[in-house]
């Protein structure tokens, strides 16, 4: 149970941070059209390590390009 409820937390920050970023960013021409619903929010609460994962990669490959 409690590693459960810590994957849970831990997807809930992932996704809380990346809904800020929506937000703060929002003014960027390629995010204008970007829907960030419930669905998003309970999909990136579960599958949390496969989203760090490619902000990782892609991260990684942004700035030693």
């Amino acid at each position: 149970m409690d590693i459960t409820l810590n994957y849970i937390f831990v997807g809930v920050t992932f996704s809380f941070l990346v809904e800020f970023f929506l937000d703060r960013w929002s003014y960027y021409p390629s995010l204008q059209d970007k829907n960030w619903g419930w669905k998003e929010r309970i999909l990136a609460t579960l599958v949390w390590p496969i989203g760090v994962t490619i902000f990782m990669v892609q991260f990684i490959k942004e700035r030693f390009k």
